[in-house]
């Protein structure tokens, strides 16, 4: 039995430990290639990810008050779409305002540091104790590339006005959401909210 309970925490902790590399590199390497190229698209990108965190947090927390949602349902079925949804927004209204081009060459770029702005505090303003801080390490991660997948549709919107590039941007979206719950039902299954 307590080898048992030993494996599962080693392995749990080795879990841990290759997904917050994974997350430090990316987030490194992002910071890196924006210090180097492109300062200002970061920085909005960053800014919108900030500003994007308030109005998920209050419609999720309306969502799941009027709905009686359980925790599972708004975890991983509603949050997700808000989530995403917001992420969209932001992308598009950066790229439809930018007046210099400086964005649409660099959306991907942007999308990724939308993420990463608000991956950074959500993560701040969830965590309450160290283990809840590390275990959120990975969401890091996926939120950068969830909103790296929306800026890409976002991307070939702005450079075709084919059906096909509504279709991409749609699928993009869609393998966003469902990247998203699919991270978070794992998490819910370790026992994590």
């Amino acid at each position: 039995m307590l080898r048992d309970i030993f494996d599962l925490t080693l392995s749990r902790s080795m879990l841990y430990v290759v997904l917050a590399s994974l997350v430090l590199l990316s987030v490194f390497g992002l910071i890196f290639y924006a210090i180097r190229n492109k300062p200002k698209v970061i920085i909005l990108g960053i800014a919108a990810g900030f500003i994007i965190v308030f109005p998920a947090a209050i419609i999720n927390l309306c969502l799941k008050t009027i709905l009686q949602l359980s925790e599972w349902q708004l975890k991983v079925i509603f949050g997700p779409i808000v989530e995403e949804s917001l992420k969209l927004s932001s992308i598009a209204i950066l790229a439809a305002l930018d007046r210099h081009s400086i964005l649409r060459s660099n959306i991907k770029l942007c999308g990724a540091s939308v993420g990463l702005g608000f991956a950074f505090l959500e993560n701040l303003s969830a965590s309450v104790d160290f283990l809840n801080a590390f275990a959120r390490f990975p969401s890091w991660s996926m939120h950068i590339f969830d909103a790296f997948l929306i800026s890409y549709g976002v991307g070939f919107i702005q450079k075709s006005r084919l059906k096909r590039a509504a279709l991409l941007l749609v699928s993009a979206f869609s393998a966003a959401v469902l990247s998203h719950s699919l991270y978070n039902l794992f998490w819910l299954s370790l026992g994590f909210a």
